[in-house]
């Protein structure tokens, strides 16, 4: 996988989501090599025990995936959505101590650590890595990259509002200025921004379902059997908006109207996509998980 995306220019970048969001490691639960707090939705989820049994079974699996992602500098852990819970080695302080650990680890690996705003605001499992790490800020409403970077701290801005997918955002949401919620849009501790495609809808078992929330609408579409369908489903989601947001992390211009913006896709960015063989959302149309341009990806019964 890593080989195949290296030969398409594109850098593939580990994440090992702790503590919380870490369902991954319940097989390592099961034999005792990681211990979780009794509630392990979005709550505190992995156990800072005082014999380091679970950082030291992280840190193991973070230098075997780091060795397999060799050209990647850069180590995301994850950490948002983080609480802590009155269970011995639950408690916020256990937690920040839990990821401090790992952070630390990481940057002994020669990498750079990544995690999101709660490691450095929630928890502050980030605090003593100023300089070290790069913190991801994706709630509008909380930390901002300003206040990332007067922390001391690379900033990405990730703002869910803006450049979130799966939450079926336009073109006009996707070109913004990634500074304009920071007063040095300048400076470089903001090194740019990222867009992202959450899964949830596709796979809810393991992600939604474990917090008891609705059933979402993908939840039960394409088995492998239906690897195409599923595929075009992604791809429709994703393109033309993930290059639309990369336009404006490159190249925002407040001159540049919303019209001026979507003649450009569909007239350019659209085109080039199709030539190069890749898929994307047509000129005119909705795509989302289930259906594209009005047609369903499963034809009902």
């Amino acid at each position: 996988m890593i080989s195949y995306a290296n030969d398409r220019g594109v850098r593939l970048l580990p994440e090992i989501d702790l503590p919380s969001h870490s369902g991954w490691g319940f097989p390592l639960r099961d034999n005792g090599k990681i211990l979780y707090c009794d509630d392990v939705g979005s709550g505190p989820g992995m156990r800072n025990d005082e014999d380091n049994t679970t950082l030291s079974t992280l840190n193991a699996v973070i230098k075997e995936m780091s060795d397999l992602f060799d050209d990647s500098e850069l180590f995301h852990i994850g950490a948002d959505e983080t609480s802590s819970g009155n269970q011995t080695g639950c408690g916020l302080e256990d937690i920040s101590s839990l990821e401090n650990g790992v952070l630390r680890n990481i940057v002994d690996l020669g990498k750079i650590p990544v995690g999101w705003a709660e490691l450095l605001f929630t928890s502050k499992g980030a605090v003593g890595l100023e300089g070290k790490a790069v913190i991801n800020s994706w709630q509008s409403t909380g930390a901002r990259p300003k206040d990332i970077e007067a922390a001391g701290f690379d900033a990405v801005e990730s703002d869910s509002t803006h450049y979130y997918l799966d939450t079926h955002i336009s073109y006009d949401d996707l070109w913004h200025n990634i500074g304009d919620d920071d007063d040095t849009s300048q400076s470089k501790k903001l090194l740019g921004g990222e867009v992202s495609m959450w899964t949830d809808a596709y796979c809810y078992i393991g992600q939604c379902g474990a917090l008891d929330l609705p059933v979402p609408v993908g939840a039960a579409l394409y088995p492998p059997e239906m690897n195409e369908e599923f595929g075009a489903s992604f791809n429709g989601m994703v393109w033309p908006g993930a290059a639309v947001a990369a336009g404006s992390f490159w190249n925002y211009d407040t001159t540049i109207t919303s019209d001026q913006v979507k003649t450009s896709i569909d007239n350019g960015v659209l085109g080039r996509m199709q030539t190069r063989g890749m898929d994307a959302c047509p000129v005119g149309c909705t795509c989302d998980e289930v259906s594209r341009c009005g047609k369903n990806y499963i034809a009902s019964e």
